[in-house]
């Protein structure tokens, strides 16, 4: 009976995070909170909590790492352009603030724009790597702009929200590379020679993205506990 629990468990876990994917792809970023509390359930233990894999006893499973493998060296990477930008200088693109997002670059009131998302949203062929858990929650993916820290994990970037910015409750006192993180420090991109502002938190892409990651991990086990035949 527990085992069946959990297994519809991860059927409804599977099921409610494709739909957050899907609501944060329909412009309600701050679904991007909930997201990533729903990852903690799924994988973060402590000492007075049980992740859902680890009830499972699939912890021990290889996780997806789809990533820009280049995301630190400056240049096009995972870019968009819309067709009003025109003469791009590509040697004055600066990296991207993480590895798991791409950028769309718009003029809109003759004023220049970036758009950051996830970038399993909008291509698929991005090259994917399988690492135990615990060097896929470790990885660095992000810059945090913090000189001490220059570096945020899937770790930090999940319960950073998860327990301190909304996503369960709220924290004041945020780590400051988690805050310069959100804030307009990242971008240093010149477009036209101009600055781009950014329209939306690029945090939130990142969360978005490790959900992707998410979803292509437990997929082979969603699909052996939908050939079971256990009591839904």
């Amino acid at each position: 009976m527990n085992a069946d629990f959990y297994k519809n468990a991860l059927l409804q876990f599977n099921r409610q995070l494709k739909e957050m994917i899907d609501s944060f792809n329909e412009k309600r970023e701050l679904i991007a909170l909930s997201m990533a509390t729903q990852v903690r359930i799924l994988v973060h233990d402590t000492q007075k909590s049980i992740s859902l894999l680890k009830q499972l006893n699939k912890k021990g499973i290889d996780f997806h790492s789809i990533k820009d493998d280049g995301w630190q060296k400056p240049g096009v990477h995972f870019r968009k352009f819309g067709d009003n930008i025109r003469n791009i200088n590509y040697s004055a693109l600066g990296s991207l603030p993480s590895c798991l997002v791409g950028a769309e670059h718009n003029i809109v009131a003759n004023k220049l724009t970036s758009n950051y998302f996830p970038i399993s949203r909008e291509y698929s062929n991005v090259k994917s790597t399988l690492l135990s858990f615990d060097n896929w929650w470790d990885e660095k993916v992000a810059f945090s702009f913090d000189s001490n820290n220059p570096y945020l994990t899937r770790r930090n970037i999940i319960l950073g929200i998860a327990n301190k910015d909304g996503g369960a409750h709220y924290n004041k006192d945020a780590d400051s590379q988690f805050r310069n993180l959100k804030s307009d420090q990242l971008l240093n991109t010149l477009i036209n020679r101009k600055l781009p502002e950014t329209e939306n938190n690029p945090l939130y892409s990142i969360v978005c993205q490790i959900c992707y990651e998410v979803l292509k991990t437990i997929a082979p086990l969603i699909n052996e506990i939908e050939n079971e035949d256990i009591e839904m």
